[in-house]
């Protein structure tokens, strides 16, 4: 998986689920800011987040992967995308 090819697609998503997203928001999701603590995910949004990354990249997150502290930063998310792809 390319360096920035994940963070391009997560942000195409977030954008998709949350069409009120500002710029200055996704620099701080860059910089590595809780998606949770900036209040853009909610729980509907989180599931559609899941379902857009499980389709996407063809893996299958178990109930035990789903949580804030594996979700929360966009380098959490490419680390459990990276282990499920293995």
């Amino acid at each position: 998986m390319k360096k920035n090819f994940l963070k391009k697609h997560f942000f195409e998503v977030i954008k998709k689920i949350c069409p009120q997203i500002s710029d200055q928001t996704l620099q701080q999701i860059e910089k590595g800011k809780s998606i949770f603590d900036l209040k853009i995910i909610d729980s509907l949004n989180l599931v559609n987040l899941l379902c857009e990354l499980e389709i996407f990249y063809k893996i299958k997150l178990e109930a035990e992967d789903v949580t804030i502290k594996n979700f929360d930063t966009l380098p959490k998310i490419k680390k459990i995308i990276k282990a499920k792809q293995k």
